[in-house]
């Protein structure tokens, strides 16, 4: 798999939500549903690759601190590093779960898969 326009869009916060061809827009920041269907398509390519495995951890990191303790989501994020919006259960929420179900199921790495389940049953 070529990760080149993947990892030209990830920064080490996250996978920016908007691009202009192959340019990330950071302006537009992050959010929980792009970061978690790229984590997807990296655990169902079973990408194992150095660059694969750190796009992973990011992608990782980002959605772990999206979640609050009681398991809701909050979506947005700026570069700043600041979340934006109200923690819920929407759709974002659904895609987090689905990537933390398709990391326990593909990843192949017991720590990762362990970190992910965790996250899952929040």
């Amino acid at each position: 798999m070529n990760l080149e326009h993947l990892g030209n869009l990830t920064d080490e916060i996250g996978l920016f939500e908007h691009c202009l061809g192959s340019e990330p827009r950071p302006e537009h920041g992050y959010c929980v549903d792009d970061v978690a269907r790229g984590l997807i398509v990296l655990m169902r390519a079973n990408e194992r690759s150095e660059e694969g495995r750190r796009l992973a951890d990011t992608y990782l990191a980002f959605l772990a601190e999206s979640q609050m303790p009681d398991g809701r989501v909050v979506n947005r994020r700026d570069t700043g590093g600041v979340w934006h919006g109200v923690p819920a259960t929407a759709d974002h929420w659904g895609r987090a779960l689905w990537a933390w179900g398709t990391v326990v199921r593909e990843s192949g790495d017991a720590a990762r898969a362990a970190e992910a389940f965790e996250r899952f049953r929040i």
